[in-house]
């Protein structure tokens, strides 16, 4: 939110949606009106599953780059929507983003990096899944358990012949 001011110079007609809802609500509002913001940024508070897809399909960036999220589901939904999306290198959500290949990694802390991240996701089509999201598909998930697994367990023993 503190580089809106910075993307609304270039990009007049951006508006920030924050969906959900949470104990930061209160203090990210006043934040918003603080910072000016008012218009810009709006909080649909809590929405239900069968509304999160259209919510992100309306979006042409899904941006979150934090200092403490774990994995980072919605990065997975936003970029099975199609929609490019703005992680974070100091926190799990890189992992999301496997490491830069399917999203824009950014540093946080870094005003320009990250103004600079916001304005490539923006400029990205929009209803593009990235080549290579599908390194999250169940069947694949399945199937980097069995080889880990299998690296572990001895070989399979030879079976037991019975004595005629």
């Amino acid at each position: 939110m503190e580089v809106m001011p910075d993307l609304t110079r270039r990009c007049p007609s951006l508006v920030y949606v924050i969906a959900g809802d949470g104990t930061d609500k209160v203090r990210l509002v006043e934040k918003s009106l603080r910072l000016g913001l008012e218009g810009r940024v709006i909080f649909t508070g809590k929405i239900s599953e069968d509304t999160k897809a259209p919510l992100l399909r309306l979006a042409d960036a899904m941006v979150m780059p934090g200092r403490g999220e774990g994995f980072g589901i919605v990065y997975l939904e936003a970029m099975a929507c199609g929609i490019p999306v703005v992680a974070s290198t100091l926190d799990g959500s890189r992992e999301a983003v496997r490491d830069g290949t399917l999203g824009i990694m950014v540093n946080p802390d870094n005003r320009k990096e990250l103004v600079d991240g916001i304005l490539s996701a923006l400029e990205r089509p929009r209803g593009v899944v990235p080549r290579g999201l599908d390194y999250f598909s169940v069947e694949n998930y399945r199937l980097r358990c069995h080889a880990l697994i299998d690296q572990f367990l001895p070989e399979p023993a030879p079976p037991i012949l019975k004595a005629a």
